[in-house]
């Protein structure tokens, strides 16, 4: 019988007894032979205590009665075998393998949280010790009080941890001995230097964090200690301000929004003065429709403002483009640097902001294209309307108007795709 076999049929045998009560290194149940000859089976002592109940000496599993009775005993190793006999649910640990109602879990960690704690405290107390240079990371550990003091005079800062004699309860589904493993590496010989800035991260973060909660909290959030104290320690190595860095890029974020606004306001004034420009020329064409000679002025005037207007819009979208190559400049220059090469992540807000200038070029190149071809077909339009004033037939109105198309089709792409 293999082991989490014998801890499923122990589970069977022991909630048949009409009572059963587990104690710190014992169960106490009544007396019954032919199930007391099973638990014998298992590897369970037997020694009676009266004439109707007997003492179960546990000598081969440590068993007990709910997790925070387990979490109260506070002891336990990779090699440990344990059941916990939790309400409804049975958690049993074997051969460093975790099982939950006696069918092995692979994405449950209880157990292995609890293990990577004891040996986070372990390494806490080992670190009090002098590491480099009369630096200590822990700067006192007092086991008796159960209370850990970390004191940087750079920072002119204190951070005091006092914690209860009895495992936290950690999230099963989260697996914490990976932060584990990588505050371990922040010490290892090539990484010696990092461990200040650990401790500088390790101060600055726990001590926001509610006080009777500071260890658990503080081993639950190891992963993103160890990357703040890793980002503060590349700033270092490159020579570099962060924030700095930062605050020049919010210039640089506010210089492009300011000239994109510029871009902007120019174009709702051209967009507001649209329908107004429209408006008064239909009504010019109704005032002088009896006279051709105005009519062929109006015609020239609309040409004429046609293509003014459309080399302003030529040149905004210039503009438009000169902001995008610039902005990749400066975003490109920035992101070159090492830090950001090992640290991708810091680059998220860099890019969430070229992501919006970018995102509002290509609006504002949008407006400025659906401008141009509703500014020039309606003038196309004004045109057929004048021309039928002119009493030209309709094929002589249809055919001005097409090559008018054609032209405005090929100064489009002289505007837009040429400069592209």
């Amino acid at each position: 019988m293999n082991n989490i076999s014998q801890h499923e049929e122990f589970y069977k045998i022991i909630t048949s007894f009409r009572s059963y009560q587990i104690g710190a290194f014992n169960i106490e149940v009544n007396k019954d032979s032919e199930k007391l000859e099973k638990i014998k089976n298992l590897g369970f002592s037997i020694e009676n205590l009266h004439d109707n109940d007997i003492i179960l000496l546990k000598n081969n599993f440590k068993i007990f009665n709910s997790i925070e009775s387990f979490l109260s005993y506070n002891k336990i190793s990779n090699v440990d075998n344990i059941l916990i006999l939790d309400n409804n649910r049975q958690l049993s640990f074997i051969e460093n393998k975790t099982y939950i109602n006696f069918e092995e879990k692979e994405d449950n960690h209880f157990f292995t949280n609890c293990i990577s704690f004891l040996s986070f405290l372990k390494k806490l107390k080992e670190l009090e010790d002098e590491i480099d240079s009369s630096f200590h990371f822990v700067d006192s550990y007092n086991r008796d009080s159960r209370k850990i003091t970390f004191v940087s005079i750079a920072e002119k800062s204190r951070l005091t941890i006092i914690y209860e004699n009895k495992l936290p309860f950690f999230d099963e589904k989260n697996d914490y001995n990976i932060g584990f493993k990588n505050f371990e590496k922040c010490f290892e010989n090539e990484n010696k230097n990092l461990a200040r800035f650990l401790k500088t991260a390790t101060i600055n973060t726990v001590i926001n964090y509610d006080s009777q909660k500071r260890l658990q909290l503080f081993f639950e959030n190891l992963n993103s200690i160890v990357y703040k104290a890793k980002v503060n320690f590349e700033v270092y190595l490159n020579e570099l301000s962060l924030d700095k860095i930062k605050k020049e890029y919010d210039d640089v974020k506010t210089k492009y929004f300011n000239n994109l606004s510029d871009v902007l306001s120019k174009l709702t004034t051209s967009i507001l003065a649209l329908p107004i420009a429209i408006a008064t020329l239909l009504f010019s064409i109704e005032k002088v429709k009896e006279i051709q000679e105005y009519l062929y002025i109006l015609i020239a005037v609309i040409l004429i403002t046609s293509f003014f207007i459309s080399s302003l819009l030529r040149i905004n979208f210039k503009d438009l483009i000169f902001t995008n190559k610039l902005l990749d400049k400066d975003y490109n220059t920035l992101i070159e640097n090492n830090f950001f090469t090992k640290f991708e992540e810091e680059k998220e807000t860099f890019n969430e902001v070229k992501d919006r200038i970018i995102e509002r070029i290509r609006y504002l190149k949008l407006i400025i294209e659906s401008y141009f071809w509703v500014m020039n077909i309606s003038n196309i339009v004004l045109i057929g309307i004048i021309l039928k004033h002119l009493n030209l037939t309709t094929v002589q109105i249809i055919i001005p108007a097409l090559l008018l198309l054609l032209g405005v089709g090929l100064f489009r792409n002289y505007i837009f795709e040429k400069e592209s």
